[in-house]
């Protein structure tokens, strides 16, 4: 063999050494990114469930009064609860195998997470609409449940997600091999058409409906914080109109959360659908999102228990501190 021959194969051979150098580097980057990944995971899914379930068991065991708008609060919960199921699932499957079960298993997981995102949606819509029915009738309001309100309210909350995504896109989908690299995404798994004429529709005119309630809710809101003080209103009246008025400040905390966590995902997904504006970085944003919506789901309760005394004490009881 020649020299240049020998020194030829030094320079080839030698490249191959550095990038098996940086292989090993990359691997080693990539393993320490899905341990802190993993960890952060965990911790928000535990949070998740740990603290919707104490809202969740405060309405069971009558900790808190069994209202109307405290109903729709724990149907949030349980959306939220939902979500953190789902999250559990999937980060579970996603460790294992990024094809993990095939189309059914990814579809599944897909459906039960927009059923939870749309229940969320209409919990905070009908909440949103008690709020101002108690601001607009405050004398008349009656707050208390029956077992018919539960019936209703219930079919308010889950009709139509379970319709959508129980019965709906578990026929009308695409396979996962015909997803790009296989990836296992609501925009790639669910019919186009299903997003572009349903559901996104469906989540936008939920949320106009929201914030355009919200604009008679703060005036009438402003107008009961005057009578509160009024002298031709009994003490009762006032305990009463200050407590809805506490609860309404309460509902629409909630809602921020939501519009900044739920509405960008929305958002991101009507550009890939509506103008098939698909790209590496827009997928990166959206599992960031998803982020986002973890923190949603653990902010909620803690809202409730900062904003109202009865679910703070209902927490109380249930972690044993009283």
């Amino acid at each position: 063999m020649s020299a240049d021959a020998d020194s030829f194969i030094e320079t080839q051979t030698m490249p191959a050494e550095l990038t098996t150098e940086e292989n090993v580097s990359v691997a080693a980057n990539d393993l320490t990114y899905r341990i802190v990944t993993g960890a952060l995971v965990c911790l928000l899914i535990t949070a998740i469930l740990g603290l919707n379930s104490l809202v969740i068991i405060s309405f069971i065991k009558k900790l808190i009064p069994r209202t109307l708008s405290n109903f729709y609060i724990t149907q949030l919960a349980v959306t939220d609860f939902s979500f953190g199921i789902s999250l559990l699932v999937n980060f579970i499957a996603s460790s294992i195998s990024k094809r993990a079960g095939g189309t059914w298993f990814c579809l599944l997981q897909i459906s039960f997470t927009c059923c939870s995102m749309t229940a969320s949606a209409f919990a905070s819509l009908f909440l949103t609409i008690d709020r101002l029915q108690s601001l607009k009738m405050s004398l008349e309001y009656d707050p208390q449940m029956t077992k018919k309100r539960y019936v209703i309210r219930a079919l308010q909350v889950w009709l139509v997600p379970i319709l959508l995504f129980c019965l709906i896109s578990l026929v009308w989908h695409n396979q996962i091999e015909d997803a790009p690299n296989g990836k296992c995404f609501a925009m790639y798994i669910l019919k186009r058409e299903f997003l572009a004429y349903i559901f996104l529709p469906l989540m936008f005119c939920i949320t106009i409906s929201v914030v355009m309630m919200y604009t008679p809710m703060v005036r009438l809101a402003l107008r009961h914080a005057r009578a509160i003080g009024a002298t031709e209103v009994t003490s009762a009246q006032q305990q009463n109109m200050a407590r809805e008025l506490r609860v309404m400040g309460t509902a629409a905390m909630i809602m921020v959360p939501f519009f900044i966590c739920y509405m960008p995902w929305c958002v991101i997904v009507s550009m890939i659908v509506y103008i098939d504006y698909d790209n590496e970085t827009f997928i990166s944003v959206l599992e960031y999102i998803v982020g986002l919506m973890l923190l949603a789901a653990v902010v909620n309760p803690i809202i409730y228990a900062v904003r109202q005394t009865e679910f703070r004490e209902a927490f109380k009881i249930l972690l044993g501190y009283k």
